[in-house]
């Protein structure tokens, strides 16, 4: 009898234990990845700490987007990012600046910043002034970040291409992108937008050693969202211009299926623009830079639908 009681009773606590680690892994599972992450420091800004946040967000299935923002109320903000960070595995993702590899690792309450080796993690520092780097450990912080010190610009990055560098950034519907290392281009140049900016990156798509500039925005429009492009061109070193792209509602082919959530990237030597069908398909359209009468233009070089 005792025997009997002791195996029902194992039994019991085996299975106990057994709906307990069950619960432990589907609550691991389920946890909250996109949410803020904070510097050790955040916890002592009351005292006048400088602090560092990162913000998770779903872009899609294998996409996250990073933004980093810090202190701002005292002196120049110290790090600033937004980017996108690619899926490696569950809890690995890989974001790129400058040709090199950089990591976002996820654990249960934290998340790391690393670079891929010693060599890429030299790049952790450009988002940082004063010395500073993103690399490092930060911890979960599910609560709204401290408004009245938090940087409040809605979108900031820095793109470079051998000696030119450019700094762009949004806010209050604004888009500001400067350069310091252009003779007769000194000038921020400014655009009043209406929608979000999303992306930005720089490439030579046409070759001639001057890079460009694309600057991907969302603008919502009657429920619909509809993607749009910023995009400007060195010219000869010295000076910079505005790239023209035409829109899709002046091309009769194109425009009976333009329903909007399209989106840009640059692929090699072109800019590739995709967007959802009804039929379920995508639409790609390939654009080559070359130089108009005024300025320069991106014209449809290919169309494809897979």
């Amino acid at each position: 009898m005792k025997n009997s009681l002791l195996i029902i009773l194992s039994t019991f606590i085996f299975t106990a234990c057994s709906f307990s680690n069950q619960a432990k892994i589907k609550e691991t599972k389920s946890i909250n990845v996109f949410t803020n992450y904070v510097s050790n420091s955040y916890y002592k800004k009351d005292e006048g700490y400088d602090w560092v946040s990162v913000n998770l967000s779903k872009y899609d299935e294998n996409t996250i987007k990073v933004k980093v923002r810090s202190r701002a109320d005292k002196k120049t903000p110290t790090c600033t990012l937004d980017t996108f960070a690619y899926k490696v595995d569950k809890n690995k993702y890989n974001f790129y600046s400058e040709g090199k590899t950089l990591e976002l690792l996820i654990y249960e309450n934290k998340i790391e910043l690393k670079g891929k080796t010693k060599d890429d993690e030299i790049a952790l520092y450009y988002f940082c002034s004063g010395g500073g780097s993103l690399k490092g450990d930060y911890f979960k912080y599910e609560k709204s970040l401290d408004k009245e010190q938090i940087d409040k610009r809605a979108y900031v990055n820095s793109l470079s291409y051998g000696k030119y560098r450019f700094y762009i950034d949004s806010s209050d519907n604004k888009l500001t992108i400067k350069t310091y290392d252009l003779k007769y281009s000194k000038e921020p140049f400014v655009h009043e937008i209406k929608g979000q900016v999303v992306f930005s990156e720089i490439a030579d798509i046409n070759n001639d050693t001057n890079p460009e500039i694309y600057i991907y925005l969302n603008e919502n429009i009657e429920g619909k969202t509809y993607g749009k492009l910023i995009a400007y061109s060195v010219n000869a070193a010295v000076s910079m211009s505005e790239i023209y792209l035409a829109p899709l509602k002046y091309n009769k082919e194109l425009s009976s299926s333009y329903f909007g959530n399209d989106e840009f990237r640059v692929v090699k030597n072109t800019l590739v623009r995709r967007y959802p069908l009804k039929n379920g398909k995508i639409k790609q359209i390939q654009y080559k830079l070359v130089a108009g009468e005024a300025t320069w233009q991106l014209k449809i070089d290919k169309i494809l639908e897979y």
